[in-house]
């Protein structure tokens, strides 16, 4: 009974491996072509930043640079082992910002291209057709003409319709695209129709990003109320400082009282930069 267990796992696993063949493709290829060094953990940021090898070194090595410096200079003052750390964080986030509005810019025009793609399925396009021709309708700057291009030139360099349509926005950090190439290779597996699926995947974009609108307009208050505390306290020290300047010079030259100020200036510093991490708009 083990045994015809482990056979009855290994064949549904086949079947399984076989129906959506071509929908799991590694990105090797495009990983070392943006790779540094080869690790893929910078090839990732790479491709999902949309930038070449050269600019993406060009970024690490300046900003490694600057974060090398101030932390050299670590010996004269903590802040500039801060000062580090923040040059390291905000390198890092260059390559994030960039993948969230390459998303961004694909998302505006996605629900477009499925509603387009589902009327061309009506008329009786085939899909593979309507794909390689749906670009047309965008800007060339668009994100979807761009990938829509990628694609039409692959399946005109002779790559499989399977590979094709599993390589189609592969590189963009949407978590909506798995499941348009996973409804496209079903559809053309099974033969089954396309544009009901299409068209249901509009609407969850579209609801998703109706929910994401209020979200931003629920959170506006609070990250307003962020920023009011920190101004507050910007006030509250340039008042003493006016009623009481010797004494806020002795409090600065004092070595305790430096590292009090320090302090207080990191906590309310990281509280508002908790406050917009958590308020960031995702996709």
């Amino acid at each position: 009974m083990k045994a015809l267990g482990t056979f009855l796992n290994a064949s549904e696993k086949e079947r399984t491996e076989k129906l959506l063949e071509g929908y799991v493709i590694q990105t090797e290829r495009l990983s070392k072509e943006g790779s540094l060094f080869a690790y893929p953990f910078l090839a990732d940021l790479f491709v999902k930043a949309g930038v070449t090898k050269l600019e993406g070194a060009t970024i690490i090595i300046r900003g490694s640079g600057i974060a090398a410096l101030f932390f050299a200079m670590g010996s004269l003052s903590p802040l500039f082992l801060i000062l580090a750390f923040c040059a390291a964080w905000l390198t890092f986030n260059q390559f994030t910002r960039k993948a969230f509005l390459r998303a961004e810019s694909f998302e505006r025009d996605y629900t477009a291209l499925l509603l387009s793609l589902a009327s061309a399925v009506k008329t009786g396009i085939d899909p593979v057709v309507a794909l390689s021709s749906s670009y047309s309708l965008f800007s060339e700057k668009s994100e979807v003409r761009i990938q829509g291009e990628l694609f039409k030139a692959n399946i005109a360099s002779g790559r499989s319709e399977t590979e094709s349509i599993a390589e189609f926005g592969k590189t963009i950090p949407h978590p909506d695209l798995p499941l348009f190439r996973a409804a496209f290779l079903l559809a053309r597996r099974e033969g089954s129709s396309l544009a009901e699926c299409l068209h249901r995947l509009a609407r969850v974009t579209r609801q998703r990003q109706s929910f994401r609108r209020k979200v931003k307009a629920a959170i506006a208050m609070q990250k307003l109320s962020a920023f009011a505390i920190a101004a507050c306290c910007v006030v509250i020290t340039c008042i003493q400082f006016c009623a009481n300047p010797a004494a806020f010079y002795r409090t600065m030259q004092h070595p305790q009282g430096a590292k009090i100020m320090l302090v207080g200036v990191l906590l309310v510093a990281s509280g508002v930069a908790w406050m917009l991490r958590i308020a960031k708009s995702r996709i």
